[in-house]
């Protein structure tokens, strides 16, 4: 699943945001996730919001440091800053909440 919805993002300039928490993607499946949206906001203006709390991603926090060093992502830490439209830090993709596990 992640990686069909990868290419989508991947292949599309047009998405201003979106919506996958809740789902069972893991680890692998939102890196794959991350790194084609990032890629797909590549030129663009503002950023991609995309939210993917509460996935069975364990370690999201470190997921998102290693990711960060390479892709263009901001966890939208200053949320009056940070919203759907701008990244204070000139990222193209928002990740809020993304450090939010899933319970059960």
């Amino acid at each position: 699943g992640a990686k069909l919805l990868a290419e989508l993002l991947r292949g599309n300039k047009t998405l201003e945001e979106v919506h996958l928490s809740h789902n069972q993607f893991t680890a692998v499946g939102a890196e794959a996730l991350i790194e084609a949206a990032d890629e797909g906001r590549e030129g663009q203006r503002a950023p991609l919001w995309m939210r993917l709390e509460n996935n069975q991603v364990e370690s999201a926090g470190d997921l998102f440091t290693a990711l960060s060093s390479r892709l263009s992502i901001c966890m939208r830490e200053d949320e009056r800053r940070c919203n759907s439209r701008f990244c204070c830090h000139k990222k193209q993709v928002h990740l809020p909440h993304f450090s939010i596990l899933r319970t059960s």
